[in-house]
């Protein structure tokens, strides 16, 4: 069983055990029934509404949660964006409940690679947070007072390739349908149509001679996504900036995830292009 999927089974246990504690009137009312009637009032004890309906549906998401966990890996982008959607969806509709956390391990599963890959990921720096950025990173990202920012840089020779081509490469061909499936349900509005103002569906918002910033955004918040290329280096950062009290749920537990895959993202583009040079 993956990482991702105990993390799902955890969840789903813990599901549980609020839900027992959150209808224990009604699950208490549903057992006294059925001990002065007999196990005849088992049948059509849960009606189509009311408090013994709706205690029903939010245990029986416990089992569905775990059984899914026994399956679902990294990689796995189907089921993967349906629970970062679900997720999504009941963080927008719930800020205060478990959603959120659905929404960060669906992005795992549709995004994560395989544990083999960790091993290189010793050569990646990172840097989280908008305090004490690298200098020059903050000052390429155009939006005011960032909610968040996160820095990656492996080592890497540019060789001849523009910014504009390792951002293709980094969210084109290696990211692909996986990035597009998660930034979907993200609900970010962007336009995977071949264009030569876009990157996957991203807005060139402004570029440098060794950097290129893509810009896109939802109703709850906009995000940027930069890639610097130079001496000897290649370089992520990531800066979203909030529009909404649901954008900290939305992008909390998401982040975690995306801090996960991050590194891979990088390593991956590095290969591909240096496959591309011999």
């Amino acid at each position: 069983m993956s990482a991702v999927g105990r993390a799902l089974q955890v969840v789903a246990v813990g599901h549980a055990v609020i839900g027992v504690q959150q209808y224990r009137d009604v699950l208490a009312d549903a057992t006294r029934d059925v001990r002065e009637r007999g196990p005849g009032a088992v049948v059509g004890a849960v009606g189509d509404r009311g408090d013994r309906a709706t205690a029903f549906w939010f245990l029986l998401a416990a089992p569905a949660l775990w059984t899914v966990g026994r399956t679902v890996t990294p990689g796995d982008r189907g089921a993967g964006a349906v629970l970062t959607a679900l997720g999504v969806a009941g963080s927008v509709l719930m800020p205060t409940s478990g959603f959120p956390v659905i929404a960060g391990l669906g992005a795992w599963a549709a995004l994560g690679r395989p544990p083999a890959n960790r091993r290189s990921h010793e050569e990646v720096t990172e840097h989280v947070g908008v305090t004490g950025a690298p200098a020059g990173v903050r000052e390429r990202s155009s939006l005011d007072a960032p909610a968040y920012l996160d820095h990656y840089v492996i080592p890497v020779d540019p060789g001849p390739w523009t910014p504009e081509q390792w951002a293709r490469a980094m969210f084109e061909d290696v990211g692909g349908a996986r990035a597009q499936a998660i930034w979907r349900a993200l609900m970010l509005r962007i336009d995977p149509q071949p264009s030569p103002d876009r990157v996957a569906g991203w807005r060139i918002d402004a570029a440098g001679d060794d950097w290129i910033r893509l810009h896109a955004q939802t109703w709850w918040g906009r995000a940027q996504l930069i890639v610097h290329h130079g001496d000897g280096h290649l370089a992520l950062t990531t800066v979203m900036a909030y529009d909404h009290a649901a954008a900290p749920a939305i992008w909390g537990a998401t982040s975690a995830v995306h801090r996960r895959v991050v590194p891979g993202l990088l390593l991956g583009t590095r290969r591909t292009l240096e496959r591309r040079r011999v």
